[in-house]
């Protein structure tokens, strides 16, 4: 489970990314941290993805919060 701080952080990058996707008028959806796989390459679990234009299978983009 990750800790208060990791959680805190990836709310802001949410946050910061709805704003500049809005203010570019992108047309966006948030997908959290759904789990992710292309079938016999990889999978994946991020802490924020998003699609862009539309649903897809895989995120256009997808972010992995690490505190060292």
């Amino acid at each position: 489970m990750p800790d208060k701080p990791h959680e805190i952080f990836s709310s802001l990058v949410n946050v910061l990314l709805s704003l500049y996707f809005g203010d570019r008028g992108v047309e966006f959806l948030g997908t959290d941290s759904a789990n992710q796989e292309v079938d016999g390459e990889a999978a994946a679990q991020p802490d924020q993805s998003y699609c862009i234009e539309g649903v897809k299978p895989v995120p256009d983009l997808a972010i992995e919060i690490v505190f060292e």
